[in-house]
């Protein structure tokens, strides 16, 4: 099977070396002209275009795709979106043009890091299938399976739902992190960074913490949230 990456940053090198073993034949793009080195050492090729390809995976966020950029694959090509299930950024999918052919959507709930630290035995995967899935996506799935990876289906609703508690954990985590600017690190109790560990995996990626703080959840929570707050200004004198 021949698979596609475009954008090959930490998320879409690490699927090229993870196709590469296990036999699929791996060629990708980006920007940046320094991936073609690594591409290539991984046993990659750098290509322009992929229209021989079965699948062409889009390790791109929501706002960088564009309807040129997915006119150039042909209509029999798989797309895989690796952005984001919410319906926010899916909506941005489907405005730049592929709601007729988005096929597969996809979300790695770890990564490289996680991976090297604990291996890939019971880590797990998010998808959302359209009725017109067809067998190249089992293909793709089935080299997660084998490596011990749990593959769970849902819809972007149901994704939004369950993914709730870990946006509300992160926008504690971003509370913290604004609460403890300037403070003596030495102070700070295990809780604390704990919740400041949440942080970490999105380090330098504006994008994909906004990707995760825009789950609809969060919206209906505020009003709640501020209830509670006005509760302990008072009982405290805050």
């Amino acid at each position: 099977m021949k698979v596609h990456i475009v954008g090959l940053g930490r998320l879409g090198m690490f699927l090229a070396k993870h196709f590469k073993y296990s036999g699929f034949e791996v060629s990708g793009i980006d920007l940046n002209l320094h991936k073609k080195f690594e591409l290539e050492d991984s046993g990659g090729s750098w290509r322009e275009n992929s229209e021989d390809a079965d699948a062409v995976f889009l390790a791109l966020f929501p706002e960088q795709m564009t309807i040129p950029l997915l006119r150039t694959f042909p209509a029999k090509t798989l797309l895989v979106n690796l952005s984001s299930l919410q319906r926010p950024g899916l909506k941005a999918l489907w405005e730049a043009g592929v709601e007729n052919r988005m096929i597969l959507s996809m979300h790695l709930m770890f990564g490289p890091v996680a991976v090297t630290a604990s291996g890939w035995g019971g880590k797990q995967i998010v998808v959302t299938n359209s009725p017109e899935a067809v067998y190249k996506d089992i293909d793709i799935l089935l080299t997660f399976v084998r490596r011990g990876v749990v593959v769970d289906s849902m819809s972007p609703d149901e994704h939004d739902e369950k993914m709730l508690p870990h946006a509300f954990a992160f926008l504690i985590g971003k509370l913290v992190e604004i609460g403890a600017e300037g403070a003596d690190a030495r102070y700070l109790t295990a809780s604390a960074h704990h919740l400041l560990g949440l942080l970490d995996f999105t380090a330098g990626s504006e994008e994909l913490q906004r990707l995760i703080l825009s789950n609809p959840g969060l919206k209906g929570l505020f009003p709640k949230l501020m209830k509670v707050l006005g509760d302990l200004a008072k009982q405290y004198g805050w």
